[in-house]
């Protein structure tokens, strides 16, 4: 259920995009929930495309070329997590650990049922580099292992998760608290109601005593496109950091608002309507995969206040797998309440996974 072609680079650089520009340009309307006003971003509405470079809006880019042996020869379908001093990069077969400036240090994991060894491929990973410590999470446990030495640590908890509850994502807060969401799958069914195909978010501490949660009654269809089967679920709830360590960004696909967590004080309050939904079934909102569907994808951060969101336009119907997107790339400036959408990076795509040439 998790989408993966987004950004390599993080959104954590600091996003310039014209910050100094305080036109009305691209000023979003604004609209009142519960007393607080936030912007309201219709994807459609958005026609104003601006042709950047990659170099415009971002500070500090430079490539790293990973370095390849035979200790590290990685797929093409590939995960990475970037922090100051190490590059980790995971893919089908494990995780390697790079450092900055690209040369290969060691395989922190593998695959399989031996210590140290994890038997779901792509199990959800979180850097913590300030406690030495690279974390992968699956249903059962959270492996963690260390940065500097590449020591299996041992398995410590795992997330609290009801029989059909899928984990969505997966972040490591603080003092050993994890922050990570769900959504419930199957075949809706007499002893199976319709309405228990919920998600939400769940922090706990890793001895698994759940400290907060929130479950949100939503869901979406997703849509086989050769068998033309759907199949009902709750929708996937991305989390998003920032630059404050406690507070968080809640996505939620196919619905319009997005919320902001606090960690500490327990609060999460509306920040954001983002509209992209135009495709129903029954009453829920189509994930994937028919025509006129948005497929939204995950993110990795929300920046000093940018964002950079990455959606696929399902422009017509599929005919097995073969299907046409248009990709729309939205940054969001919550400071002045703005948006562009980006059409062509012009001349350097540094930074971006493309699926087309």
């Amino acid at each position: 259920m998790k989408t993966t072609n987004f950004i390599i680079l993080l959104v954590a650089a600091v996003i310039l995009f014209h910050s100094c520009n305080k036109s009305q340009k691209n000023k979003l309307p604004i609209v009142n929930i519960n007393g607080r006003e936030i912007a309201n971003l219709n994807l459609l509405e958005l026609k104003d495309t601006t042709y950047v470079k990659l170099s415009q809006i971002a500070k500090n880019l430079r490539v790293v070329a990973l370095e390849t042996n035979q200790d590290c020869l990685i797929s093409g379908d590939i995960f990475f997590d970037l922090g100051n001093q190490y590059i980790i990069a995971h893919d089908i077969s494990g995780a390697y650990q790079f450092s900055m400036d690209g040369t290969f240090i060691r395989k922190l994991y593998i695959h399989g049922g031996g210590p140290g060894e994890i038997p779901q491929t792509f199990p959800d990973c979180y850097l913590v580099e300030d406690e030495d410590l690279f974390l992968a999470a699956t249903r059962d446990h959270i492996y963690q292992y260390q940065l500097s030495s590449g020591r299996f640590l041992g398995t410590n908890g795992k997330p609290v998760l009801r029989p059909r509850e899928q984990m969505n994502t997966f972040k490591y807060v603080r003092d050993s608290l994890i922050l990570f969401s769900y959504f419930n799958v199957g075949t809706p069914k007499n002893d199976f109601p319709e309405d228990s195909l919920d998600c939400g978010i769940k922090l706990q501490e890793l001895n698994g005593k759940v400290l907060w949660q929130k479950k949100f009654d939503y869901s979406s269809w997703s849509i086989h496109p050769v068998m033309k089967i759907g199949l009902l679920t709750g929708s996937n709830t991305y989390i998003l950091s920032t630059n404050n360590a406690d507070e968080f960004v809640i996505q939620i696909s196919d619905h319009d608002t997005v919320y902001k967590l606090n960690t500490t004080t327990y609060s999460l309050y509306p920040s954001l309507l983002r509209e992209s939904e135009i495709q129903n079934k029954d009453g829920f909102p189509i994930d994937r995969l028919v025509a006129n569907c948005f497929i939204e994808n995950n993110e990795y951060a929300c920046a000093n206040g940018y964002q950079l969101m990455r959606f696929e336009y399902v422009t017509n119907e599929p005919v097995g797998w073969d299907y046409n997107v248009e990709l729309y790339y939205i940054l969001y400036d919550a400071n002045i309440k703005r948006a562009f959408r980006i059409g062509t990076f012009e001349n350097d795509y540094l930074g971006f996974v493309h699926n087309t040439v």
